[in-house]
């Protein structure tokens, strides 16, 4: 499954059966859904009138038709209000391991993206920004391409021009376009019905791996920037430059040499998380971007910013040399001792992040871990945010029809919560039990898995797995995400401020009574809760707070601690 994709496209002329065999394969080896759209053939067209002082060498009717293909396709996309949507032409193969590939490139995407190609010929405008994910300004290839919605309209009216050919199109409307390296897919050698030849694109392998991209990632390759600031920023796009004169240099912050540097301990593995394990990494990342990279160091222990979890000895983080030792959790640390020494971890860290209301005066930063489940950094005001995102989800599930009466995801029955819940449950329906307790029903492991289930679900059984103050994890938020009822326990209502209480049935474990009549309640209101606005109309402000009250802290501590600090070079 690939996550974060709400709509993936296959393009086909219905001539070349040839083609969609071959790639008909490879999306049912990977488990992938698709759209399949016919091509408009460029068989039937007139070739486009071409405009005076440009000379593009494929532009005739065959690549007109593919542009007209992309506009039925956009038209499409904006009518289904989809999110991301991934455009697959029918010449190209995956590469193994493909769609955990596609997954972990993709939650590394800066938030500003709105084109990204899956493999690409790069041939102007590299920019590292990770080991994965590089910025390109011109690049052949569009057999594969994701595209965010911020993009869907701007995109049509260009391709409603006719003006020039596709990959031109992608170059010229001046979006924030990345591609994944290595390329994640690349196209295989057939007849171009656009060049009316046989072509074999990928000869040199060149979509997969790239010489001049390998040089740009062993530092061996500089581009001389084009634009420079009297406090000493440089960089090679206008944009970047006018955002440093209008938002940064106003500040007087002090100028980064190098890059920053950071490091994880006693850290969640991909084994122990199932999605956004890099997400601080990532947040950090954003609030460095117009002043230098930030990179992981995966040996050494010498680094500029130390990020550290429960999982492992606490002394373990004494072995790094770190300018900002800063610790996160998303467990209940009662149930990881000596982490629920709160003296003890002021003592050994910087800043403590995780579900305790904040307190500056004892570095304590309240930052909950469903907000990592989804890779925003911020409140942006053009609905690319994570409360946006979530409600955009429940309206898209809405479709879905609920076949099953309620589910319950989980690998236990500690303190037997869920049994007390399910117990009353089960006298009105069919609970599904994908996980190790109860189970009945097998599902994929994956968050995406969770909410296919979910979104044909009236219910889903979703207590914490224990309380305490401020502990509230993405359980409930999927419910939403797939616009099923929440029946939903912890230490307090969740987010109470955050989330509109009538949304949800917050369990009485402490009454058998009271949690029949809920349940009973909650059934014959199902239309009712189920409509029911998820957020609060001060939801945002309160999220953004959470981001910018961690961020001015990272910030404070690179700024304003050390007046001349320079980050560790490598």
């Amino acid at each position: 499954m690939l996550n974060y994709i709400d709509k993936i496209y296959l393009v086909n002329l219905e001539k070349r059966k040839d083609r969609f065999k071959k790639v008909d394969e490879q999306f049912k080896k990977n488990n992938l859904n698709y759209k399949h759209i016919l091509a408009v053939d460029g068989e039937y067209l007139n070739d486009p009138i071409p405009i005076k002082g440009k000379d593009y060498k494929f532009w005739n009717k065959y690549a007109l038709g593919l542009v007209k293909t992309w506009s039925n396709i956009l038209n499409d996309a904006i009518e289904n209000n989809y999110y991301n949507i991934l455009i697959f032409e029918d010449d190209h193969l995956f590469i193994e391991n493909f769609c955990n590939l596609f997954n972990a490139y993709f939650i590394e995407l800066p938030p500003d993206w709105s084109i990204v190609k899956l493999s690409a010929n790069v041939f102007e405008g590299e920019e590292k920004i990770t080991d994965n994910i590089i910025k390109v300004d011109k690049s052949n290839g569009t057999h594969a391409v994701i595209l965010n919605n911020k993009i869907f309209r701007k995109l049509l009216d260009f391709v409603n021009r006719e003006e020039f050919p596709l990959d031109n199109i992608l170059d010229l409307i001046n979006a924030n376009m990345y591609m994944f390296y290595p390329g994640l897919t690349y196209p295989y050698p057939s007849f171009s019905n656009i060049v009316n030849i046989d072509v074999d694109y990928n000869i040199s392998n060149s979509y997969i791996k790239n010489i001049y991209i390998e040089k740009l990632l062993k530092n061996e390759r500089y581009t001389k920037p084009k634009y420079y600031c009297k406090c000493g920023f440089s960089c090679r796009r206008i944009s970047y430059f006018n955002n440093h004169k209008q938002k940064i240099c106003k500040y007087t912050k002090p100028k980064l040499k190098g890059s920053i540097t950071v490091i994880f301990c006693n850290y969640w593995t991909k084994d122990l998380f199932m999605y956004n394990d890099k997400y601080l990494f990532n947040f950090i990342k954003n609030v460095f971007k117009n002043d230098c990279n930030v990179i992981e160091l995966k040996n050494g222990n010498k680094c500029d910013i130390l990020i550290s979890s429960v999982f492992g000895n606490i002394e373990n983080n004494e072995n790094y040399d770190a300018k900002l030792k800063l610790f996160f959790t998303g467990e209940n640390l009662n149930r990881y001792p000596p982490y629920n020494d709160i003296n003890l971890l002021k003592e050994k860290f910087d800043l403590i992040v995780g579900f305790l209301p904040t307190d500056e005066k004892n570095k304590i930063i309240r930052f909950p871990l469903w907000l990592t489940m989804h890779p925003f950094y911020e409140i942006s005001n053009d609905k690319n945010n994570i409360i946006d995102y979530i409600k955009y989800k429940k309206e898209l599930n809405k479709k879905f029809k609920k076949e099953n009466f309620a589910a319950c995801l989980s690998k236990h029955n500690r303190m037997n919560i869920r049994g007390m819940i399910c117990k009353k449950l089960e006298n009105h329906g069919k609970i599904l039990y994908p996980g190790k307790w109860n189970k009945n029903i097998t599902i994929g492991k994956s968050q995406h898995d969770k909410i296919n289930l979910l979104k044909t679900t009236k219910f889903n059984v979703c207590p914490e797995n224990s309380k305490s103050i401020g502990y509230c994890t993405e359980k409930i938020f999927h419910s939403f995400e797939a616009n099923c009822v929440p029946i939903y326990w912890g230490y307090d209502l969740p987010e109470s401020d955050i989330i509109n209480k009538n949304s949800y049935i917050f369990a009485d474990i402490n009454n058998e009574e009271n949690l029949k009549k809920q349940i009973i309640n909650a059934i014959d209101n199902y239309d009712s809760i189920i409509n029911e606005p998820i957020f609060n109309n001060n939801a945002k402000k309160i999220i953004n707070n959470y981001y910018e009250t961690l961020r001015l802290k990272i910030l404070d501590i690179f700024f304003n601690k050390s007046k001349c600090f320079t980050p560790l070079n490598i």
